[in-house]
């Protein structure tokens, strides 16, 4: 995303962005941390500037950096987004279409009221279905995703990405208060629900989700997960459009401690020289790829693009 104000004119109306102003201190933090002048910036400005559009981020306590990342994405997106008025398009009637048409459709009707280069990078789509347990009717939805938000199904017990992936994307079934209402037996049914990878986007955001209810409190999964730092292949896990190629690994959010009390750190690969570093506030150092797996490991980034040096205007 270039730096610079020319990017954003005409944008910075969209009621449901940040008026182009995050995107604006965006690129200016960006454009700091490339600059190569400092060892350490502390982003004040830009925090001051999502606080202003989210109020919870103004009090100095500990936020959760998922829902940090999905709402910066969410807001860069309408603040870059290209579609200047969004008109209403009605559902289309997919009902007996082949999937690849179904998803195709869904697919350009998001389009047509959300273009931007977060869309174009960080956007795949999901495939919903779900199929009555008496009647055998199938209803089949596509929806767009921003992340993949991964449950941990076991505590206290090492896993591996392939397997939570694959625990994500099986069979449940729905019944009682969830069953669902069945359009042909017109009355709520148990149903077979199944949500797939239909097409990854070109960077994929894995978010762990190591916090869950337990009871009336929140508690958090410190199991250990295994996840390649190159060669991911998602391959076996996408029903729709297959992947291009392999993704690898160049940023790891890491988060220690409790619900109550913690920290974040980051690991992240250096494009000039291919090492990995710890950036754990001002503190930055050179660690071994091995160090990057810990069981404080919350968000993975990945990307399927060469990793390279971008070309940032830093003055």
């Amino acid at each position: 995303m270039e730096p610079t104000h020319r990017l954003h004119t005409g944008y910075s109306y969209n009621p449901l962005g940040m008026h182009g102003e995050g995107a604006e201190e965006y690129a200016n933090l960006v454009r700091v941390l490339w600059c190569g002048k400092y060892g350490a910036i502390s982003p004040q400005s830009f925090k001051r500037k999502i606080s202003d559009f989210l109020p919870q981020f103004a009090d100095g306590a500990q936020h959760d950096s998922q829902e940090f990342l999905a709402f910066l994405l969410d807001g860069l997106h309408e603040d870059l987004n290209r579609i200047k008025k969004k008109v209403y398009i009605a559902e289309p009637e997919v009902e007996g279409m082949p999937d690849p048409q179904a998803a195709q459709e869904a697919w350009e009707r998001h389009l047509r009221r959300n273009k931007s280069i977060v869309i174009d990078l960080f956007q795949g789509q999901f495939k919903s279905s779900i199929k009555c347990k008496v009647c055998g009717n199938v209803s089949v939805t596509f929806q767009p995703f921003m992340y993949l938000s991964l449950p941990l199904p076991a505590a206290n017990r090492q896993m591996s990405l392939d397997e939570l992936l694959r625990y994500f994307t099986r069979e449940e079934t729905v019944r009682d208060d969830n069953a669902w209402k069945c359009p042909k037996c017109k009355r709520p049914r148990d149903s077979w629900k199944k949500l797939e990878i239909w097409k990854l986007p070109t960077i994929l955001l894995i978010h762990l989700k190591r916090f869950q209810m337990r009871g009336h409190w929140w508690d958090k999964i410190q199991s250990p997960i295994s996840f390649p730092t190159r060669d991911l292949n998602m391959a076996p896990h996408v029903v729709g459009e297959q992947p291009r190629s392999q993704y690898s690994l160049y940023a790891v959010s890491n988060h220690y401690g409790t619900m109550s009390g913690g920290h974040y750190t980051a690991c992240c690969k250096n494009v000039f020289h291919g090492d990995w570093c710890s950036y754990d506030d001002s503190t930055v150092k050179k660690i071994s790829q091995g160090q990057v797996q810990s069981s404080a490991a919350y968000i993975l980034f990945y990307t399927c693009m060469p990793f390279q040096r971008p070309s940032i205007k830093t003055w």
